[in-house]
This record gives structure tokens, C-alpha cells and sequence, in this order.
């Protein structure tokens, strides 16, 4: 064991972990968890019982202060309608605004029960085009359609 508490490169020794110390990972994790848990408009108290945890420990894990299982994780994908792959999507990735932005949409689609493969596909690309006039007109005709 090198100085400092962390093994020598190559041992097979558990490294210390700093105790108060979150994970970026388990913070990004926890952040997408509450954000869909609230975009479902699903309560803290309804969530933990369907899913057999503590408040408690639904707000640590929504804080990143503890690591979820897999388990734990494929079990909130299951109770939030969607796949254990959206917890981590974006991390790691530059943050933008945009990014933000179109997941925020794409979580109001879903909870408005928009979420078909065309709705999203259409959010993604009306949000891409750049001209406001354009955009105006984009949904101009969609509301023109909506009456056929």
C-alpha cells in the first residue's frame, strides 16, 4: 500500500474511499432519477412504496449521497416507464443548455403520454430547426392537419 491509502498499481487491494465524497456518476444517476420521478408527477411517498424503499433512501440516492444496485436501478426504470440506459444518459458529455432543454421537452412529451417514436422524432427535429419563422410555420401546418 502506497502513502496516502490507495493501493499500489496492479494489486488486487480496494482502494479508500473518501467518506462525504460523492460520485459524479451517482449525483448525474440521482439527478435523472428525480428528474423523471417529478416530470411523472409521481410523490416522493407514492414512489418509495411502489418501489419498497424508504423516503429516505430515495432522496440519498436522488442526491447521489448512495450508489443504487443495478437492481435497484432496472426497478426505477420499471416503475418510470423508462429504460436503466437513461439514468446515465449524458454524463460525461459537455453540458448544454440545449441538451437540457430537449430531454426536459422529451420527459413533459412522456408524461403528457406523447411518447410514440413519431412525437419524439418530431420534437427532436422541430427543435433543431433554428428559424423562429420557420418554426411558426411548422406548426401552423401541423394545427391545419390537426383539423383533417
Amino acid at each position: 500500500m502506497k502513502k496516502g491509502g490507495r493501493p499500489e498499481p496492479g494489486s488486487s487491494e480496494t482502494p479508500v474511499v473518501k467518506v462525504g465524497v460523492r460520485d459524479p456518476l451517482d449525483v448525474h444517476v440521482g439527478q435523472q432519477l428525480r428528474r423523471r420521478r417529478l416530470a411523472l408527477k409521481i410523490r416522493l411517498k407514492k414512489f418509495s412504496k411502489d418501489a419498497g424503499v424508504s423516503q429516505k433512501q430515495i432522496q440519498r440516492y436522488e442526491s447521489g449521497e448512495n450508489r443504487t444496485i443495478a437492481r435497484r436501478l432496472f426497478d426505477f426504470a420499471r416503475l418510470l416507464k423508462v429504460s436503466p440506459e437513461y439514468f446515465f444518459e449524458g454524463y460525461g458529455e459537455p453540458s448544454s443548455k440545449s441538451t437540457y432543454r430537449r430531454a426536459s421537452h422529451e420527459e413533459a412529451a412522456f408524461a403528457m403520454g406523447h411518447a410514440s417514436r413519431e412525437s419524439l422524432a418530431l420534437l427532436r427535429a422541430f427543435q433543431k430547426v433554428e428559424s423562429q419563422a420557420v418554426r411558426q410555420e411548422v406548426l401552423r401546418m401541423i394545427l391545419d392537419l390537426e383539423g383533417m
